[in-house]
């Protein structure tokens, strides 16, 4: 991966985390989110783009209203939408079950005019896996990698997570 150096323009390589590259979003993921699997495991489903960081903690917030507690399975980019996928609860009415739906839905809606890296409105051309504003258009003179926000409940200063998963 190539850091900026001097005001050098980001090129080529895979996602970075949030708190890596200089043009990410860095709110935090909110700390509350359970994933699934537990361990080791649990952060295998964690490939979320910073910039739609605040799409998510909004659509947690909602589904833990809905259904209290739940586990997240599998979270990231799905045809430039976000993919958010979860565990509910086997007591889930179908009306509960239909109001997630429209949430998962919605959500998903909204990461479609979002940048994937700032959270700015996108208004550029989408392509596979890329959502981006404007600015972080990728081009060929500016090959803007993404970047990945980090697991619930990591902190600044906290220990060193590996390197960012490759976004397909």
């Amino acid at each position: 991966m190539n850091d900026p150096v001097d005001g050098a323009e980001l090129v080529g390589g895979g996602p970075q985390w949030a708190d890596q590259h200089p043009e990410a979003l860095q709110e935090l993921v909110d700390p509350t989110i359970t994933l699934a699997g537990g361990g080791g495991d649990a952060h295998r489903g964690w490939e979320l783009p910073a910039g739609w960081v605040p799409i998510v903690n909004r659509l947690h917030q909602d589904l833990v209203d809905l259904l209290g507690d739940y586990e997240v399975v599998r979270v990231g980019n799905k045809m430039s939408s976000l993919r958010y996928a979860i565990n509910r609860p086997e007591a889930a009415t179908p009306e509960v079950n239909g109001a997630v739906n429209d949430l998962l839905r919605e959500a998903g809606t909204e990461s479609l005019a979002t940048c994937d890296l700032c959270s700015g409105s996108a208004t550029g051309e989408l392509s596979i896996g890329v959502t981006r504003c404007e600015r972080h258009q990728p081009t060929r003179e500016r090959l803007c990698p993404g970047a990945l926000a980090r697991p619930p409940g990591w902190q600044p200063g906290g220990k060193p997570a590996r390197r960012a998963p490759v976004v397909r």
